[in-house]
């Protein structure tokens, strides 16, 4: 069986529409599902992969972590299954795209915006970590957005290399010996072959905050120079001078710490310190930053965040995923080479 094309029929039940990406595991379109009548997006893995039955559970994985996490920001997942030699999963669909290439349609979201969107982010990522998952990809194009008069509501997607702490599953590396994940978002240690925890997971969502803010990474050039720059480099600071820049930029400081002890320990401290910005930003002031933390100590919500309410209400995200195209790589651990 080769790939549907637009107008097949699939599994009896949905009508291709068009392909809209692709990623390591399958493909994914646009369809029609004529039982509810509804557009979804379909995911699937075809049997001439290589390593098919390592893909299939892979997939059936992703199908169960989606099913099982209960989020307003995470992706919906309607129906899993197999069909002739193939196996899918139904989801959502999200015309207005993923975040990577509306980044590249419209460059950078301002200030109010990419911190709100990234705050909501973190939201998902912290339902996905008290169900045990890391996502271990946090990167602009696995986030998908529904756009709305009140602004961009971002779904995080794409758990297919996701770790999955109830099914002990807790390896950084996959049975070739490399590391998964993207390397322009990836946190230093996972360079190391370090088991990725909610720290990295943290620190990609920081690089996501610098790539709403700038329209790139925080790091540029070959696989091999952006990983050496993640372990080496200083950490990128938008050093306008402006005082909203100020906040955000000590904020950075922290979240991208190359210390997982010394970085933001949780994406709900990382969540309240965005929306604390915020909160400054509509009300019109800016206070003093938190007192830093002790020497050695992690940083957290407390140090971070300025006075205010303790909450923001965010817009509802009750919406209905489309795929995304993945540029995630298997990156060779290169603690030797980088020290």
């Amino acid at each position: 069986m080769g790939y549907p094309k637009v107008d097949d029929e699939y599994d009896g039940r949905y009508r291709i529409v068009r392909r809209i990406g692709h990623g390591g595991m399958g493909v994914v379109y646009e369809a029609v599902d004529k039982v509810l009548n509804r557009s979804v997006a379909l995911k699937i893995v075809l049997p001439s992969l290589p390593d098919r039955e390592d893909f299939h559970a892979r997939f059936e994985r992703e199908a169960s972590v989606l099913a099982r996490i209960r989020s307003r920001n995470i992706v919906g997942i309607h129906e899993y299954g197999e069909h002739d030699d193939t196996v899918y999963f139904v989801t959502e669909l999200f015309p207005d795209g993923d975040l990577r290439n509306w980044l590249a349609e419209h460059g950078p979201l301002d200030r109010r915006a990419a911190l709100t969107l990234v705050a909501q982010t973190c939201e998902a990522l912290a339902d996905a970590h008290a169900a045990g998952v890391i996502h271990r990809d946090v990167k602009p194009g696995n986030v998908l957005l529904w756009s709305r008069p009140e602004g961009l509501i971002p779904y995080l997607a794409d758990f297919g290399i996701a770790l999955d702490g109830r099914n002990a599953d807790r390896e950084g590396l996959t049975r070739a010996g490399t590391l998964v994940g993207s390397p322009a978002y990836m946190a230093p240690e996972r360079h190391f072959g370090h088991p990725a925890d909610e720290r990295g997971d943290v620190y990609s969502v920081g690089c996501l905050l610098w790539a709403v803010l700038t329209g790139d990474a925080p790091y540029a050039g070959t696989d091999f120079q952006m990983i050496n720059s993640h372990v080496n480099s200083p950490i990128p600071q938008l050093e306008t001078g402006d005082p909203v820049d100020e906040r955000i930029d000590e904020l950075l400081a922290h979240v991208l710490h190359k210390d997982p002890a010394q970085r933001v320990q949780s994406a709900t401290d990382l969540r309240e310190a965005l929306l604390s910005i915020v909160r400054d930003i509509d009300a019109g002031r800016l206070p003093a930053p938190g007192p830093a933390p002790e020497p050695g100590a992690p940083a957290t919500a407390a140090a971070l965040l300025g006075p205010g309410p303790a909450d923001t209400t965010l817009p509802p995200a009750d919406a209905p995923a489309a795929g995304q195209d993945d540029d995630r790589t298997a990156a060779k651990p290169l603690a030797a080479s980088l020290a």
